[in-house]
């Protein structure tokens, strides 16, 4: 039996409307023998429109500027996907938007039977990645979800009944080269919310409708308000999915509850976690029974003692901006506490990171119950502590 390529596909949009364009695309093509990279190919796109989601690609329109448009380089995407077998982590959201690119310039696009690694694992991207031991940087760039996605299919068992792709109509080629650079490799702004979204996992992978529809609410809700024009998108996206009103009030309430979920992975609704599902759950307009109560055990800033021994763990945001080790050591100097390297139960009395952290520090500080604060509430707790020096 004849042994097709792989050909790996991520894409970036403006967001789901089938009015919306492909603002970055990578391709990785991997050798059917023994699933080793045989070549990349990665480039924005001027989408002709407003780059839509900013927040979340993180490409601006100054980015775009002068970047290809997707006709001029549809004779390389044909001699990378003709006759492939295509795989994408939510493979159906990567052809749909395929699909209405090479049909805007008159090509036909056939994705076979393509492989989705997101139904073989259930999870998104970064999670998957995470417990498969696959380095995933710079998410939501194209070639670094390209590569994990690629990692990931050769870890997870692949489905029968696989087709290659076929794609006529426009001439294969190389006509011009095209690695339009990206962005640095700075850290992205990374909203609380959007690290709550990232650790929900939907209950039902294979509903693939109802998926593209969570999606949609992940970008819909990130600033916690349903716009107008936002839910047109959304009342467009649900009738060509074919999702009745029933359906949807199931789909929030769904979406919600995986956020609950996802909160309360450490067993504890904190402040700022119960702050921002609150807003969720008013921008859904979901019955009071849906929110979860703030739990008593979250921490009390004002219940730490000053001076109090100090360990660290994982990486720290501010605002959504990582913030330096280094940075937090110094405030916790000022504020006299004592920095310790590891969490025990007789001389830490404080663990900074993410209050949801599985790392072998807070799992230590759960067992021997040392509260955990966000590096954002630690602040907090600094500047308490040195608002009378």
């Amino acid at each position: 039996m004849r042994a097709f390529r792989m050909a790996v596909i991520d894409c970036e949009t403006t967001g789901f409307s089938h009015t919306d364009r492909i603002v970055e695309i990578a391709v990785v093509t991997l050798d059917p023998a023994d699933g080793t990279i045989l070549d990349e190919f990665d480039t924005l796109l001027d989408p002709e429109r407003d780059i839509g989601a900013q927040h979340i690609h993180g490409i601006s329109a100054a980015m775009v500027a002068g970047a290809p448009e997707f006709g001029d380089i549809a004779p390389m995407l044909v001699q990378r996907l003709h006759d492939t077998i295509l795989v994408a982590h939510n493979a159906p959201f990567d052809m749909r938007f395929l699909g209405y690119e090479f049909a805007r310039i008159g090509v036909a696009f056939d994705p076979g039977r393509p492989i989705c690694t997101y139904r073989a694992t259930g999870q998104k991207l970064a999670v998957a990645c995470r417990d498969h031991d696959i380095a995933l940087t710079l998410a939501h760039s194209a070639l670094a979800d390209a590569r994990a996605t690629a990692a990931l299919a050769r870890r997870v068992p692949s489905p029968n009944g696989t087709a290659p792709a076929r794609v006529a109509g426009a001439g294969a080629g190389e006509s011009l080269t095209v690695h339009t650079l990206r962005r640095n490799s700075g850290g992205q702004s990374i909203s609380r919310l959007g690290r709550i979204v990232d650790r929900a996992r939907y209950p039902d992978a294979a509903d693939e409708a109802l998926r593209l529809y969570l999606e949609a609410l992940d970008h819909a809700l990130d600033d916690f308000v349903v716009e107008r024009a936002e839910q047109d998108i959304l009342d467009e996206l649900a009738a060509t999915l074919g999702l009745t009103r029933e359906r949807r009030r199931q789909a929030h309430r769904t979406y919600f509850q995986s956020l609950v979920l996802a909160a309360r992975r450490d067993n504890v609704v904190t402040a700022a976690e119960h702050s921002l599902l609150t807003k969720v759950h008013a921008a859904l307009a979901l019955p009071a029974c849906d929110l979860p109560a703030l739990d008593e055990s979250a921490v009390d800033i004002a219940s730490i003692p000053p001076g109090v021994g100090v360990c660290f763990t994982g990486e720290a945001f501010i605002n959504g901006e990582p913030m330096a080790r280094c940075q937090l050591e110094n405030a916790a100097r000022k504020a006299g506490c004592t920095l310790l390297k590891s969490v025990t139960k007789k001389h830490c009395g404080l663990l900074v990171g993410e209050p949801d952290s599985g790392s072998t520090k807070a799992k230590a500080a759960r067992k021997f119950g040392i509260p955990i604060l966000s590096a954002e509430h630690f602040l907090d707790y600094v500047a308490s502590s040195t608002a009378f020096d």
